[in-house]
């Protein structure tokens, strides 16, 4: 077998980069939070709270006692879960499950680069790409499911594109197996994977490939309808929460999505004209589409081909129903991107012939080097970003939802808390929580839905102050915990007058923005006075830049009001 093929030093390589970018993310992390391992962003700890009840109390939930959809990825909830019931609840489990599964990224692109007898240093550079430009190591340090995420989907659409491509109408070959097999997990970990699943669903009627075009639409609706009708019968929404809620255009009635769907249908584009990545990628997937097209018959099912449709399909929906410019959220279609692009790319690049005088040279690289820097300067500039924030996110966390977590575990242990971050303070302290931004709260998640059916086109679906007063209080509810401007639309606050501020903490250090003000109310205003005395006693413990304003800091030597 020819030597060129069975070299494994890109993969070795890039392994190794992978991992000490991850070990350099870590130490940077440790070194600025007092050695406390912490992740990037509280939602993180969503997913840990529902695994931690679900191995200690079988209940799907934040809290210990009520069925919560508040997880968008019940794959990954499961999965951490079965390590849970092993080793006990911890925060390590995320983070080596997330090690192993990039790690599995590069180890599958690797292999599916080889299968397309790309040189060595293609290969490389390829896997480079992948790890910088997706922010693998970051992605490690948010504790969360999109590095499965990413491995579940180069892994679905390389097999649909191998599939879609051979030309057997047999019996089931062994990839047409992993296809299906892949199908239903693929789901599960995010529906937004329906989006590619359906691509590719479209892909094989044209090919009149039905039976298998109905056992892929059928494996996916599975984990989808036996979740959902569990849901239901415990009184949450069909979709999990966090998709109905964070969803730009309801899935339900037909009619309502076609009319908002339509009308928005150019946002897409808009959107994508602002993603300076996206657009690159998009240009890039064009270009392939048109070098694939002219070399090769223009109807010919090929690889290339596939792949790039794919992408771009994906992409036009991601930006349809996506606003986030977080970066999980699109990591999986710029892994995409980078492979799609790469194979026909350096296919092209190793066929071509090169000019043979130094004159020819020099002026293809004087056209071809400023054309590469400008394309791949946001990619460069997206991956340095993410890389340079993940350690100050691990930090704000820490300053935040850390002592948030340790206040409440400290006093009200046992009670009940009004929040809009629900993850670190159930998985570290045993409360009952009422999510007034309705991820774990299915009340508070179906009058938002109800508040967007009736004003679709308000900036934000908040509840009333009448509505919060009236949940909080059939809930029982001791305390709250909120950003309060998250709940203040138009310059009205909707948080109840009923209510006492009784301290606020502001954790400026880095930069400024709703998020770092949490302000404590106590929402039966008798319980004032002992809110005010467990922040006094607490208030030693917070870090020195934590800023600390209100009525509980009366009488002492910094006196702060709020603001």
């Amino acid at each position: 077998m020819n030597s060129r093929r069975m070299t494994y030093w890109p993969l070795v390589a890039a392994v190794i980069i992978l991992w000490l970018a991850i070990a350099f993310l870590l130490y940077r992390s440790l070194s600025t939070q007092d050695g406390h391992f912490v992740y990037t962003q509280d939602d993180a700890y969503i997913h840990m709270a529902i695994a931690k009840n679900l191995a200690a109390h079988g209940n799907w939930g934040v809290s210990a006692g009520e069925f919560q959809s508040a997880s968008s990825a019940p794959l990954w909830v499961l999965i951490v879960t079965c390590f849970y019931l092993i080793f006990g609840a911890n925060v390590i489990t995320p983070f080596l499950l997330n090690i192993l599964f990039v790690t599995l990224v590069v180890v599958a692109a690797y292999f599916i680069l080889r299968k397309q007898d790309l040189r060595p240093l293609f290969i490389f550079l390829t896997l480079l790409a992948l790890i910088f430009f997706a922010s693998l190591a970051p992605l490690v340090m948010l504790g969360m499911e999109h590095s499965l995420q990413i491995l579940l989907t180069i892994l679905f659409v390389y097999l649909s594109a191998v599939v879609l491509s051979s030309e057997e109408r047999g019996s089931l070959s062994r990839n047409t197996k992993w296809l299906l097999a892949l199908t239903p997990f693929f789901v599960f970990l995010r529906y937004e994977s329906l989006v590619i699943v359906g691509i590719v669903f479209l892909m094989l009627l044209l090919r009149k490939r039905w039976l298998l075009a109905a056992s892929m639409l059928g494996l996916a609706a599975l984990p989808v309808v036996i979740f959902g009708v569990i849901s239901v019968a415990n009184g949450a929404l069909f979709l999990p929460n966090s998709v109905e809620l964070k969803s730009s255009a309801p899935l339900f009635p037909l009619v309502a999505w076609l009319k908002t769907n339509i009308r928005y249908a150019y946002l897409p584009l808009k959107r994508l004209m602002d993603s300076p990545v996206f657009l690159n990628l998009g240009l890039a997937s064009g270009l392939v589409l048109f070098l694939t097209v002219t070399k090769r018959e223009v109807l010919k099912w090929n690889r290339a081909l596939i792949l790039n449709l794919i992408l771009i399909v994906a992409v036009f929906f991601h930006f349809q129903n996506n606003t986030s410019p977080n970066y999980r959220y699109d990591a999986y279609l710029v892994s995409l991107g980078i492979i799609a692009v790469a194979i026909p790319l350096f296919w092209h690049l190793q066929e071509r012939k090169w000019p043979d005088s130094s004159r020819g040279v020099v002026l293809l690289a004087i056209f071809s080097v400023p054309l590469a820097l400008l394309f791949l300067t946001p990619f460069f500039n997206r991956g340095y970003v993410n890389h340079k924030v993940a350690p100050l996110e691990t930090r704000r966390t820490y300053e935040q939802h850390f002592f948030m977590s340790e206040f409440v575990k400290r006093f009200f242990t046992g009670k009940t808390v009004a929040l809009n971050d629900i993850g670190a303070i159930n998985y570290y302290a045993d409360i009952k929580s009422v999510d007034l931004w309705g991820l774990g709260t299915n009340e508070v998640a179906k009058e938002r839905m109800q508040i967007r059916a009736d004003h679709p086109s308000a900036d934000a679906y908040v509840l009333s102050k009448d509505q919060i007063d009236n949940i909080t209080k059939s809930e029982g509810t001791d305390i709250a915990m909120l950003y309060h401007e998250i709940f203040e639309i138009n310059g009205e606050s909707h948080i109840p007058d009923n209510w006492v501020l009784v301290g606020r903490w502001l954790c400026y250090r880095y930069e400024r923005d709703y998020w770092d003000k949490v302000s404590f109310y106590a929402v039966n205003p008798a319980e004032a006075e002992t809110l005010k005395k467990d922040l006094q006693e607490y208030s030693s413990e917070l870090p020195v830049y934590v800023i600390q304003q209100g009525m509980y800091t009366e009488g002492t030597d910094k006196p702060l009001p709020i603001s």
